[in-house]
């Protein structure tokens, strides 16, 4: 019996050693991919959409509400490939929050089911401006939204910037 102690006892302890080192490795991967790639709440960007176009400047009455995920005749993949081309982010774009909102675009439009794409494309995420800035303003959102029902009609693209975001990761540089 104290033969089969001085067994087990090596073994034992080999066994912890082993799952305490992948405890640690896979804690390191945990923590290293979360603070590489910020998150971003489709809410906060949704609502700071609507926000930007509240002002006394845009006023055209945007006013988009988040729906519950559901079934819905066009996929995501889809409404984002279309998004990523027809508001020209580039190939390397890449989604950073999606969702299901309805709104109103304009004023006297009727309200509909639409895809909320997000993006990060693969620039300086500098605002345009027609004239040399000094401190241009760095933006944190690029959206396309996309209806479900009538996905052949133009997307809506647009892109801002909101205080209470991450910044976009600068991804590869065109210039």
């Amino acid at each position: 019996m104290d033969q089969a102690r001085k067994v087990r006892h090596p073994i034992t302890i080999f066994v912890v050693a082993v799952l305490a080192v992948i405890a640690i490795g896979v804690g390191v991967i945990a923590a290293s991919g979360s603070s590489s790639s910020p998150t971003y709440s489709l809410k906060v960007l949704v609502n700071d959409v609507n926000s930007y176009y509240q002002t006394s400047e845009t006023g055209s009455g945007v006013d988009y509400q988040l729906l519950a995920p559901r079934p819905v005749r066009l996929s995501e993949a889809a409404a984002a490939r279309r998004v990523i081309a027809d508001c020209n982010e580039g190939q390397d774009a890449r989604v950073i929050a999606a969702g299901l909102v309805s709104g109103v675009v304009n004023f006297g439009t009727p309200s509909s089911v639409d895809w909320a794409i997000f993006t990060d494309p693969p620039s300086k995420h500098i605002g345009l401006s027609s004239q040399p800035v000094p401190s241009p303003v760095v933006l944190n959102w690029y959206a396309g939204f996309i209806s479900v029902q009538y996905p052949q009609e133009e997307v809506f693209c647009t892109f801002g910037r909101a205080a209470n975001l991450p910044p976009l990761p600068l991804l590869r540089s065109l210039g």
